[in-house]
């Protein structure tokens, strides 16, 4: 940066003694708090009011634009600040616009040469995935043929247009309604194990409002059947426990239900597996299911 004084601008003033090795203030000595000694004000006070060095109170006593020395000189610090302030933004003086921009805005700024390491770094422009953030960009790479193997992960939304409720709206959330309907300690409780051990009543009341045919799959379960059918589908991770993705043709092995759903039941105890129709019969007969060997 030029130096914005005139040709009799004068260097820097050199550090004095006492800014480089600045006397010990008050508190510092080793009586500074032994009771025997008191608290001595006036040399607390000497200490506070000890005069600036020469070149702090050159740029304490100037009466120029903030940052400047008596005689218009930037200081040290204005003219770092200056100096990263111009490099803030790109090459046309806007923010990067897009990851080209970016990636250019990092090259200048980590000084990048030719050893590899640019190279590396221009790996970041490759072309996007999505040709629009969109469902027709959606629909334009599906048909591309150029993706081949679709992971589905689902959550409670894919089931609100079929009339289930999520979890978490409030008002509306199965949660919100959980200590009012349910007797719940807490919300969760529905779900937890160890409440159901002692308390299976609010899960089956739950379990006969969700129970399969009670609801109908969504246009995004058959999506999901659809991916299936023309082979591109590798799985499908959901948290549901509806089961609609099994109603809507999805075959079990092509499902992986993170909290377990309708498709099966094991007893809790000895782990026998029971029919669909058996837990149907119990919850729908307002009874808690047993197990046919073990009565757990």
């Amino acid at each position: 940066m030029a130096d914005s004084g005139t040709s009799n601008s004068r260097p820097h003033e050199p550090l004095t003694s006492v800014a480089v090795n600045p006397q010990p203030h008050s508190d510092d000595r080793p009586d500074a708090h032994d009771p025997s000694k008191g608290i001595d004000h006036q040399s607390r006070r000497g200490s506070l009011e000890e005069p600036l060095p020469a070149a702090a109170a050159d740029v304490a006593s100037s009466s120029a634009e903030p940052g400047k020395l008596q005689d218009g000189r930037l200081t040290d610090i204005e003219q770092k600040t200056s100096y990263y302030a111009a490099d803030e933004d790109t090459e046309d003086g806007a923010e990067p616009a897009n990851l080209d921009d970016l990636v250019g805005l990092l090259e200048r700024k980590l000084a990048l040469g030719d050893d590899g390491s640019k190279a590396l770094l221009r790996q970041l422009k490759r072309e996007p995935v999505l040709p629009t953030l969109d469902l027709a960009g959606v629909a334009q790479l599906l048909k591309s043929g150029r993706v081949k193997r679709i992971i589905a992960m689902c959550g409670a939304g894919i089931s609100v247009s079929a009339g289930i409720p999520d979890f978490r709206t409030p008002g509306t959330g199965l949660y919100s309604q959980g200590l009012e309907r349910f007797n719940l300690p807490e919300p969760e409780a529905v779900f937890s194990i160890g409440f159901f051990k002692k308390n299976p009543k609010p899960f089956h009341l739950l379990a006969r409002e969700l129970f399969p045919g009670t609801y109908k799959p969504t246009p995004t379960h058959y999506f999901i059947k659809l991916l299936h059918d023309k082979g591109l589908l590798l799985r499908c991770f959901t948290q549901n426990i509806d089961s609609l993705e099994h109603q809507a043709g999805l075959p079990q092995s092509a499902v992986v239900a993170a909290h377990g759903n309708f498709d099966s039941a094991h007893c809790i105890k000895c782990h026998k597996e029971h029919t669909l129709e058996h837990v149907k019969q119990a919850v729908f007969s307002d009874d808690i299911c047993c197990c046919t060997k073990c009565g757990g």
